[in-house]
């Protein structure tokens, strides 16, 4: 799992040479990584296009509105 995959998978025009560098071990890794790979990003339009095509799935949670966030606080809060 990579928490804020956008950190080291910036589009090339957003980001330095260093980071151009991290995003091809990054690609290189992927593809050879052979289990279940969860990648988490606040910037899903900032990644770069090659690390993009390799996820399967695509998943945007939105945030909650203000009464299905008290009754997950509810629920989430009780232990």
């Amino acid at each position: 799992h990579i928490d804020e995959i956008d950190s080291i998978g910036l589009q090339p025009r957003d980001c330095h040479a260093l980071v151009g560098a991290h995003t091809n071990e990054i690609l290189t890794q992927m593809e050879e990584y052979e289990r279940i790979f969860i990648a988490t990003s606040n910037y899903l339009d900032c990644l770069d296009s090659a690390i993009l095509r390799r996820f399967d799935s695509k998943i945007e949670f939105k945030p909650l509105c203000a009464e299905k966030l008290k009754k997950a606080f509810v629920m989430y809060a009780k232990f």
